[in-house]
């Protein structure tokens, strides 16, 4: 997928392409004045107008924290920066993109994630996850069985301009832990001392 951005920060911009490179996601920067793309993909832009012009796309409205968004039936979807990898993937599947190959639901054994609803079930029973959980846990999902990094966690479930501070990657799996194996005998998610987790079916 063509990932074209709209915005005069470096910073967002090296985020993006150091993030999604490994997803297969490309990552173009426009300027300001320039015109919007005339092929498919995603477009992030913070002028409220652009949405409305170029349907051809899926379309997100980047928005600073204080900013009010657009209101109406035709209003864009708005993703607040600063944001996560996870975060930016949940909007544009909102706007009807899909910006990660694979499947739609993903699954481990009796786990399952529904990427388009975020529903996650375990052994038929819902589990209620926070979007910071549900990032991780999307991140297990598709390498089931390999060490998922520590250093691969930060940018997919923390805001790019607020790397996690020290132990909040371990209080994250460890929320995450809670909510997947309680009630259950067999764990499914579990710690490679120094190196980073792994998900077993």
């Amino acid at each position: 997928m063509l990932l074209t951005v709209r915005a005069e920060s470096a910073p967002l911009i090296d985020f993006l392409r150091t993030g999604l490179a490994p997803e297969g996601v490309r990552v173009r920067s426009i300027a300001p004045d320039a015109p919007a793309p005339v092929e498919g993909g995603a477009l992030l832009t913070t002028d409220p107008e652009e949405p409305g012009r170029v349907p051809h796309l899926c379309a997100v409205l980047l928005l600073d924290r204080d900013t009010p968004p657009p209101k109406g039936r035709d209003a864009p979807p708005v993703l607040r920066m600063p944001f996560s990898l996870g975060a930016l993937c949940d909007v544009l599947r909102a706007a009807g993109c899909h910006p990660l190959a694979g499947p739609n639901t993903l699954a481990a054994g009796e786990l399952t994630l529904a990427l388009d609803t975020g529903r996650v079930t375990r052994d038929y029973g819902i589990l209620a996850l926070h979007p910071q959980e549900r990032y991780l846990l999307e991140r297990l999902l598709r390498q089931p069985g390999r060490v998922l990094h520590r250093a691969d966690i930060g940018p997919w479930c923390f805001d790019y301009e607020a790397p996690p501070r020290p132990g909040q990657i371990d209080v994250l799996v460890s929320r995450l832990r809670r909510r997947l194996d309680r009630n259950f005998e067999r764990p499914m998610l579990h710690t490679m001392r120094g190196v980073g987790y792994v998900l077993h079916p």
